[in-house]
């Protein structure tokens, strides 16, 4: 592996284990320093992600309810993304599950349910 590309993963792995520890430690609801949804702030409605912070919070403190109620369509699609991360490992090994995983159909499909979830949420407050 090319040393750019190594480097680039051990930042953004570090990166992400920071961004854990913070969110294990603090709760995004009580702490002003995390960010905030740019769609939120501009238009009052929830996007997709909103509350995914405070979910991952949940989640750290295993408190599924919580984080259930933060945002349920993305605690029910974790073992989805799951496999989205292994996606590149199941290339060689099940090529058909990993063009089910990140082919055409797959993007489309969750673009459409991000827009559902976005909509539903707005409308009946989830």
């Amino acid at each position: 592996m090319p040393r750019p590309v190594r480097h680039s993963r051990l930042v953004l792995g570090a990166a992400l284990l920071l961004a854990a520890v913070a969110l294990l430690v603090f709760d995004p609801a009580d702490h002003g320093f995390f960010p905030r949804c740019l769609f939120h702030s501009l238009t009052g409605w929830k996007c997709a992600g909103c509350g995914a912070q405070r979910m991952t919070h949940s989640l750290l403190q295993l408190d599924i309810a919580e984080a259930f109620r933060q945002n349920a369509l993305l605690v029910l699609l974790l073992p989805y993304f799951a496999l989205l991360l292994a996606a590149p490992l199941l290339r060689t090994r099940w090529p058909r599950l990993h063009t089910a995983l990140t082919g055409r159909t797959a993007v489309v499909a969750a673009a459409w349910l991000a827009v559902g979830w976005t909509v539903a949420r707005n409308v009946w407050g989830w």
